[in-house]
């Protein structure tokens, strides 16, 4: 393998497989506009102006660095309407909303993407390799018996078949464990804001890397990745204060949508993947990148306790969690909860579940849920409009998902607080159906969309908090 400047089949490859990425993980639009664009014309040609330029120490890196910037998104929306009231109306006044979290990802060039792509075909095996089969996330494709990048295919595997895998080996243990008569738990939390929380080092993977180059710190892709993340760490700590005030100055956060991430965030928590799997002893252990699933069994509280029942239901998780994982958890001041041995990962709050099944009781509840899970899982099947069940009129799908049952003698609507899955699933069928069968196909639903968004929101300003 050469670590040399990268051939031009090595760019070819390596933008085939970043575009295949790109295809089957389609959360960065504007990613996959910037592949669309570099493939508009020809590749071999593109492939080739790239390597005559390639130099990580003269103008060229210096032009791609310059094309380092920030991009930045909705991720949560604070409302300023009246909340919690008896007042409805499909009219829409959210003039003065605000993004309360914005979502901040990397807006790098495409030969920033490529140069990710070509570390990852020559240094990310070893990385997976060395990653517990518990961890799902962002794995992948490894050719076995050469323990390298398989070539002609996308680089990582499938995320629906690995998501899918993750919460079904949970429930698959819990079920076993109640049809034994066990009683079992489930904690679900994941990591607040994972990859600009993180104290990524190189020199820590560099030295995990000595036994495959020797010389790594002189492979001008590696060094060319390292000056990419020094300059991205300088661009958002104009926005997160917090990165730049590290003590330790060679940590770096992770660029979101740079492939390289997906790698480093999984050899980060590799520590905490061991910690759980050799101290907790959990009957199941399963991480899909930073969020963790772990079954237990005979940690299940006793509904007569009376101290438990006079706890509201954040006390009682800080307790379970206090008796349960103390070895792995910090709850500090104010309630907030971090894992011990790593700086800054806190976890979000709102995402920390306890559930407990005890087998005295009926295990339906599991069972709901993984019914649940299954029936997510086949909504996005394409099928004919005949055969889909789940590719309904816009309307009924809007109504339904604003209509509560809170019992069977009453019914109400919910807050607008639209179903965005069950939206999801039917904007990606029907823009799937128009592409097949013409722009005409169903142009009904596309005036009622229109009329449904009328009211969207117009953001006021940006709010960057101290976890970006």
């Amino acid at each position: 393998m050469s670590f040399e400047k990268p051939t031009q089949q090595e760019v070819e490859v390596a933008f085939s497989k970043l575009q295949a990425s790109v295809y089957f993980d389609n959360y960065d639009l504007v990613l996959r506009k910037k592949v669309a664009e570099f493939k508009k014309n020809s590749v071999v040609q593109k492939a080739k102006k790239f390597v005559q330029e390639f130099d990580s120490e003269h103008p060229f890196a210096d032009k791609l660095k310059k094309r380092i910037n920030l991009l930045f998104l909705p991720k949560k929306i604070k409302s300023t309407n009246l909340e919690n009231t008896n007042f409805y109306s499909n009219s829409r006044i959210v003039s003065e909303n605000e993004i309360s979290k914005p979502a901040i990802f990397c807006d790098f060039a495409i030969e920033l993407h490529i140069i990710a792509a070509i570390w990852i075909m020559r240094y990310g095996a070893a990385i997976d390799s060395s990653v517990s089969k518990n961890s799902f996330g962002n794995r992948l494709i490894i050719d076995k018996e050469s323990t390298s990048i398989i070539e002609g295919r996308s680089l990582f595997k499938p995320y629906f078949r690995q998501f899918q895998n993750w919460w079904s080996l949970a429930i698959k243990s819990a079920k076993e464990l109640l049809a034994k008569e066990e009683n079992v738990t489930i904690v679900n939390f994941d990591i607040q804001s994972f990859y600009h929380n993180v104290h990524f080092k190189f020199d820590e993977i560099e030295l995990f890397l000595l036994k495959i180059n020797p010389k790594i710190n002189e492979d001008p892709i590696h060094k060319l990745l390292v000056e990419i993340h020094k300059e991205y760490k300088k661009q958002i700590s104009k926005v997160c204060p917090h990165i730049e005030n590290r003590e330790e100055q060679d940590s770096y956060p992770l660029p979101i949508g740079l492939f390289t991430s997906q790698i480093f965030g999984n050899w980060y928590l590799k520590k905490l993947d061991k910690f759980i799997e050799k101290k907790l002893i959990p009957v199941y252990y399963g991480r899909y990148v930073d969020d963790i699933l772990i079954v237990l069994k005979d940690t299940v509280y006793n509904n007569e306790d009376k101290e438990i029942n006079e706890l509201d239901g954040k006390a009682v998780i800080e307790k379970y969690l206090a008796t349960h994982f103390s070895t792995l958890f910090k709850i500090m001041p104010g309630g907030l909860i971090t894992i011990d041995g790593f700086k800054d990962l806190p976890l979000n709050m709102e995402k920390l579940f306890v559930y407990q099944f005890d087998a005295k009781y009926s295990p339906n509840l599991i069972d709901n849920f993984a019914d649940d899970q299954k029936e997510r899982a086949s909504m996005f099947k394409f099928l004919s409009d005949e055969e889909d069940e789940y590719f309904e009129d816009f309307d009924a799908q809007t109504f339904e998902s604003n209509f509560d049952h809170v019992d069977a003698n009453k019914a109400r609507f919910k807050n607008i607080e639209d179903n965005k899955y069950k939206l999801s699933v039917f904007f990606s069928k029907l823009i799937k159906r128009r592409v097949q069968k013409g722009a005409g196909y169903r142009e009904f639903d596309i005036d009622k969309i229109s009329k449904y968004f009328k009211g969207a929101y117009v953001i006021k300003h940006y709010f960057f908090g101290r976890n970006c």
